[in-house]
């Protein structure tokens, strides 16, 4: 670990507290099943109103969903570290920008405030980034090393490598023994490219299995049983999968983009997008 790290990682071991607050949440829900949703363009396809009854953990843009903004997220991860700030230090690949007006903060901040009844796990190194702490956000933060599986999220955090590993280490500290996993199409082959709030619909890619074969380490580790679920066609090497239809009994269906987005996120999306900092045509 470098000189700087160290004095990062000894800065926010001054605010442990709030992480060590999360201690409330341990196996809340012991031995129920969750739904996961990535952000995938699967979604796409799918019938979301089946989960009004369920108990789901999303991430990062899930709630710009229509669909699931009315039915009410459980959970929400924003997993990636300093994402809510007003400035981005962070390389753009097209322009060769180091630091960068942030386009998503806006994004993520109000989907936050709009939606109180979902509880919102946030990187600890986004605590300055709010004059006040909401209600409906708690932090996580990786004190211990970075090796390994720890799923505390109450002190050693360490499955932040991505949003899917985030909510799959989240919904083991909450309890859950069983994930069923929607818009995680990087699991899938032929894996489906894109997102849910694209322009475009999905096109099949290669399959990703270093990606796949990480996360099944993780749910191995974890003692998790896990059900993938894609569209007609699509099935995972790794887990167990079915299809939208066999699992729910609901045929699947096509949604655009002006449905499943209302016009406020549209035009952040947009700016983002200018800013390559979203990618809105895959």
């Amino acid at each position: 670990m470098s000189y700087l790290r160290k004095l990062e990682h000894a800065f926010w071991r001054q605010s442990q507290n709030l992480v060590t607050s999360n201690e409330k949440f341990h196996n809340v829900h012991k031995g129920e099943t969750c739904y996961i949703l990535g952000n995938g363009g699967s979604l796409k396809y799918f019938d979301l109103s089946v989960l009004s009854n369920a108990t789901t953990i999303g991430c990062t843009y899930s709630l710009m969903d229509n669909r699931l903004s009315t039915s009410s997220l459980n959970y929400c991860v924003f997993p990636s570290a300093y994402l809510m700030y007003p400035l981005w230090k962070k390389k753009n690949l097209i322009t060769g920008q180091r630091i960068q007006l942030n386009a998503l903060s806006p994004i993520f901040k109000k989907l936050i405030k709009e939606n109180n009844k979902t509880h919102f796990f946030v990187s600890l190194t986004d605590r300055y980034s709010f004059l006040k702490t909401p209600e409906n956000m708690s932090y996580i933060y990786h004190f211990g090393k970075k090796e390994g599986y720890s799923f505390d999220m109450a002190g050693a955090f360490s499955l932040l490598d991505g949003g899917l590993d985030a909510m799959i280490g989240i919904a083991k500290y909450l309890g859950f023994s069983k994930l069923v996993l929607l818009g995680c199409d990087y699991l899938g082959s032929p894996c489906l490219e894109g997102h849910f709030y694209s322009t475009n619909d999905p096109a099949k890619g290669i399959y990703h299995e270093k990606y796949a074969n990480r996360i099944r380490k993780i749910t191995d580790n974890l003692a998790l049983d896990v059900l993938t679920i894609f569209p007609d066609g699509v099935s995972s090497p790794l887990f167990k999968s079915k299809s939208f239809l066999e699992y729910f009994g609901i045929d699947e269906q096509s949604y655009t983009q002006s449905q499943l987005i209302n016009k406020d996120y549209m035009e952040l999306l947009k700016i983002a997008h200018s800013k390559y900092q979203v990618e809105l045509i895959k």
